[in-house]
């Protein structure tokens, strides 16, 4: 606590023996940094803590600073692996959190992986995390700093590869494998992997998180594989030069409100719609450049609407459809709302199935105009 000019060379490992513990908390961290200054850690191996296995933070006014740890490894932690609080300037070389063996053996379920959530931020001084490589197993990870615009553009966490991996439980309600309000996220390739059957939705995104990702891909997942969802008058935003999505039970994008802006998107056995897109504010935007859609949907791949009078801004601009499935989907396009047939334009449609590409609500066919 409050220390100053720390280096530790060489391995050092930490044993929380979480079953030798009665009446402890979530504060129990094996490794706890806070309000301190310039600590190296050249390699950490933190395992069995009741609470954390590492924490470094502080508060907004006496943050911990320029904390560098070149490998970390955490296994079972009764709550998170790794949690990044009030911190500037952490810069992790190699970060691999595994909850392959569960959660602390007593008092504690949370076997999360890495948990991004400083207490009351207020926006007011910007903070900076580098992680060069980080690989999680567990139920999930959690990146939350506020719900403001302001809280996204001051907080910025930015990773070269994510490596996630969502271990099996047998939870009966879907959890969140990446869950993100206010934040701004950058990250040259993240990985998910959801194991067939388990119920998760690989990404969530609300409020003013701003994600920007380089590689996406995305293999498995339940009910979605993408949500992001207008909140309290903000708007995430999600931005993606490659999307890889394949096997999902459910819809590939659902966006309500928020920015979606993907310059390749591949999906591959969606079960559902590949892209829903429903407006719920007056200024959200989706913008594909190119949809491949391989043996996806029931209904429609892509299906348009608005809440009330929401104008709807959407454009794809090439869309290419493959179904060798018996039952093929049943339309590529369905516009639901007056708003949604005058806002989405389509570009050029490579459809070798020759799978009905229109469908509208009553009326509504005069509306739209389909090509650019």
């Amino acid at each position: 606590y409050k220390v100053r000019n720390v280096e530790i060379t060489g391995h050092f490992e930490i044993d929380g023996s979480s079953n030798s513990v009665t009446n402890g908390n979530e504060h129990m961290a094996n490794l706890h940094i806070e309000s301190s200054k310039n600590v190296y850690i050249q390699s950490v191996y933190s395992h069995d803590s009741y609470g954390d296995n590492i924490f470094v933070g502080g508060t907004e006014a006496d943050p911990s600073e320029n904390v560098r740890m070149d490998y970390v490894k955490g296994v079972r932690a009764g709550r998170k692996n790794y949690v990044i609080h009030y911190v500037n300037n952490l810069y992790v070389k190699r970060a691999i959190l595994d909850n392959s063996k569960g959660n602390a053996e007593k008092g504690w379920t949370g076997a999360n992986s890495m948990d991004l959530e400083p207490d009351n931020y207020s926006g007011a001084t910007q903070f900076y995390q580098r992680f060069d490589y980080v690989s999680t197993y567990g139920k999930g990870n959690d990146f939350t700093v506020g719900t403001s615009s302001q809280n996204a553009k001051n907080w910025i966490l930015d990773i070269g590869t994510l490596d996630v991996h969502r271990m099996a439980s047998n939870n009966t309600s879907p959890d969140n494998v990446i869950y993100s309000n206010a934040i701004t996220a950058k990250i040259d390739k993240l990985n998910i992997f959801v194991p067939k059957g388990e119920n998760a939705v690989p990404i969530k995104l609300l409020y003013s998180a701003k994600w920007d990702i380089e590689k996406l891909t995305i293999k498995g997942g339940q009910k979605y594989g993408i949500s992001l969802q207008y909140a309290a008058k903000e708007k995430p935003t999600l931005v993606v030069k490659d999307l890889k999505m394949n096997d999902v039970n459910g819809y590939g994008v659902r966006n309500e409100g928020g920015d979606v802006f993907i310059s390749k998107f591949a999906a591959r056995n969606v079960s559902d719609r590949v892209l829903q897109n429903y407006s719920t504010s007056s200024e959200s935007e989706v913008s594909i450049d190119r949809l491949l859609a391989y043996d996806s949907g029931v209904s429609e791949l892509v299906k348009v609407s608005s809440y009330l009078t929401n104008p709807v801004k959407m454009n794809i601009e090439s869309l290419k459809v493959i179904d060798n499935r018996p039952a093929k989907v049943a339309r590529l396009i369905y516009i639901e709302t007056g708003a949604a047939a005058e806002g989405v334009t389509i570009g050029e449609i490579d459809n070798p199935s020759k799978i009905k590409e229109f469908a509208y609500a009553n009326g509504l066919a005069n509306k739209h105009k389909p090509a650019k």
